[in-house]
Protein backbone atom coordinates (compact mmCIF):
# COMPACT_ATOMS: atom_id res chain seq x y z
CA UNK A 1 0.00 0.00 0.00
CA UNK A 2 1.03 3.32 -0.26
CA UNK A 3 1.10 6.34 1.82
CA UNK A 4 -2.38 7.27 0.98
CA UNK A 5 -3.35 4.32 0.97
CA UNK A 6 -2.33 2.98 4.28
CA UNK A 7 -3.81 6.49 5.51
CA UNK A 8 -7.16 5.58 3.80
CA UNK A 9 -6.94 2.21 5.14
CA UNK A 10 -5.88 3.39 9.13
CA UNK A 11 -9.03 6.07 8.80
CA UNK A 12 -11.56 3.03 7.88
CA UNK A 13 -10.46 1.10 10.08
CA UNK A 14 -11.04 3.68 12.79
CA UNK A 15 -14.30 4.38 11.64
CA UNK A 16 -15.23 0.85 11.88
CA UNK A 17 -13.66 0.28 15.17
CA UNK A 18 -15.78 3.39 16.45
CA UNK A 19 -18.95 2.07 14.65
CA UNK A 20 -18.40 -1.42 16.83
CA UNK A 21 -17.44 0.75 20.24
CA UNK A 22 -20.54 2.74 19.76
CA UNK A 23 -22.86 -0.53 19.10
CA UNK A 24 -21.10 -2.13 22.04
CA UNK A 25 -21.99 1.15 24.65
CA UNK A 26 -25.55 0.77 23.46
CA UNK A 27 -25.91 -2.75 23.68
CA UNK A 28 -24.67 -2.12 27.00
CA UNK A 29 -27.28 0.30 27.88
CA UNK A 30 -30.22 -1.46 26.02
CA UNK A 31 -29.24 -5.12 28.18
CA UNK A 32 -29.36 -2.83 31.08
CA UNK A 33 -32.86 -1.38 30.25
CA UNK A 34 -34.14 -4.88 30.50
CA UNK A 35 -32.78 -6.50 32.91
CA UNK A 36 -34.38 -3.25 34.95
CA UNK A 37 -38.11 -3.70 35.07
CA UNK A 38 -38.17 -0.53 38.17
CA UNK A 39 -35.86 1.77 36.92
CA UNK A 40 -36.29 5.29 38.56
CA UNK A 41 -39.69 3.52 40.34
CA UNK A 42 -41.97 3.56 37.28
CA UNK A 43 -43.34 -0.03 37.05
CA UNK A 44 -42.80 -1.17 33.18
CA UNK A 45 -44.55 -3.63 30.62
CA UNK A 46 -42.86 -6.92 30.57
CA UNK A 47 -39.23 -5.87 28.68
CA UNK A 48 -37.77 -6.93 25.94
CA UNK A 49 -35.53 -9.32 27.25
CA UNK A 50 -38.80 -10.89 28.76
CA UNK A 51 -40.73 -10.42 25.18
CA UNK A 52 -38.26 -12.03 23.11
CA UNK A 53 -37.53 -14.72 25.51
CA UNK A 54 -33.85 -14.15 26.29
CA UNK A 55 -34.71 -13.71 29.87
CA UNK A 56 -34.17 -17.88 30.17
CA UNK A 57 -30.78 -17.97 27.93
CA UNK A 58 -26.79 -16.58 29.01
CA UNK A 59 -25.75 -13.68 29.23
CA UNK A 60 -23.65 -14.20 26.08
CA UNK A 61 -26.49 -14.88 23.81
CA UNK A 62 -28.80 -11.88 25.39
CA UNK A 63 -25.48 -9.38 24.68
CA UNK A 64 -25.55 -10.75 21.28
CA UNK A 65 -29.49 -10.57 20.99
CA UNK A 66 -28.82 -6.41 22.29
CA UNK A 67 -25.82 -5.90 20.20
CA UNK A 68 -27.65 -7.20 16.97
CA UNK A 69 -30.44 -4.66 18.24
CA UNK A 70 -28.06 -1.91 18.35
CA UNK A 71 -26.33 -2.28 15.39
CA UNK A 72 -29.81 -3.05 13.23
CA UNK A 73 -30.90 0.24 14.68
CA UNK A 74 -28.55 2.14 12.37
CA UNK A 75 -30.56 0.80 9.24
CA UNK A 76 -33.65 1.66 10.82
CA UNK A 77 -34.59 -2.45 10.97
CA UNK A 78 -35.09 -4.92 13.88
CA UNK A 79 -36.13 -8.23 14.66
CA UNK A 80 -36.42 -7.09 18.57
CA UNK A 81 -38.92 -4.82 19.68
CA UNK A 82 -39.37 -2.15 22.44
CA UNK A 83 -42.02 -3.80 24.82
CA UNK A 84 -42.49 -0.65 27.84
CA UNK A 85 -42.38 3.19 27.34
CA UNK A 86 -38.55 3.60 28.86
CA UNK A 87 -37.47 0.83 25.84
CA UNK A 88 -39.27 3.19 22.94
CA UNK A 89 -37.83 6.40 24.26
CA UNK A 90 -34.26 4.83 24.15
CA UNK A 91 -35.31 3.47 20.73
CA UNK A 92 -36.14 6.99 19.77
CA UNK A 93 -32.91 8.23 21.11
CA UNK A 94 -31.02 5.97 19.05
CA UNK A 95 -32.89 5.77 16.48
CA UNK A 96 -32.06 9.65 15.74
CA UNK A 97 -28.90 9.05 17.15
CA UNK A 98 -28.40 6.32 14.24
CA UNK A 99 -29.53 8.96 11.68
CA UNK A 100 -27.17 11.66 12.30
CA UNK A 101 -24.28 9.38 11.97
CA UNK A 102 -25.66 8.29 9.11
CA UNK A 103 -25.16 11.63 8.04
CA UNK A 104 -21.63 11.81 8.42
CA UNK A 105 -20.02 8.73 8.23
CA UNK A 106 -21.05 7.46 4.32
CA UNK A 107 -19.98 11.13 3.20
CA UNK A 108 -16.83 10.46 5.42
CA UNK A 109 -16.23 7.16 3.77
CA UNK A 110 -16.57 9.15 0.33
CA UNK A 111 -14.11 11.70 0.80
CA UNK A 112 -11.76 9.12 2.38
CA UNK A 113 -11.86 7.23 -1.03
CA UNK A 114 -11.58 10.13 -3.60
CA UNK A 115 -8.80 11.12 -1.48
CA UNK A 116 -7.36 7.77 -2.18
CA UNK A 117 -8.26 7.71 -5.85
CA UNK A 118 -6.52 10.95 -6.11
CA UNK A 119 -3.61 9.43 -4.67
CA UNK A 120 -3.36 6.42 -6.47
CA UNK A 121 -3.56 8.50 -10.22
CA UNK A 122 -1.22 10.60 -8.93
CA UNK A 123 1.07 8.20 -8.07
CA UNK A 124 0.40 6.22 -11.50
CA UNK A 125 1.55 10.22 -13.56
CA UNK A 126 4.27 10.21 -11.44
CA UNK A 127 5.84 6.21 -12.41
CA UNK A 128 4.66 6.94 -15.94
CA UNK A 129 6.59 9.88 -16.15
CA UNK A 130 9.28 8.32 -14.54
CA UNK A 131 9.12 5.84 -17.22
CA UNK A 132 9.23 8.64 -20.07
CA UNK A 133 12.13 10.04 -18.63
CA UNK A 134 14.37 7.31 -17.95
CA UNK A 135 13.31 5.98 -21.89
CA UNK A 136 14.31 9.63 -23.14
CA UNK A 137 18.02 9.60 -21.13
CA UNK A 138 18.24 5.77 -23.28
CA UNK A 139 18.42 4.45 -19.94
CA UNK A 140 18.01 1.00 -19.75
CA UNK A 141 15.81 -1.18 -17.28
CA UNK A 142 18.84 -3.10 -15.73
CA UNK A 143 20.38 0.09 -14.64
CA UNK A 144 17.25 1.83 -13.58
Amino acid sequence: LTSAGTTVAVEMFKVIVTMLIVGHFIACFWYFLGHHDDLFGIPWEDPWIVSSGADTMGLGVTYIMAYQWAMSNFVGNSSINATSTQERFFSIVVLTFAFMVLAVVPPRITTLMTAFQHASAESSDQFQQLTIFLQDQSISKTRA
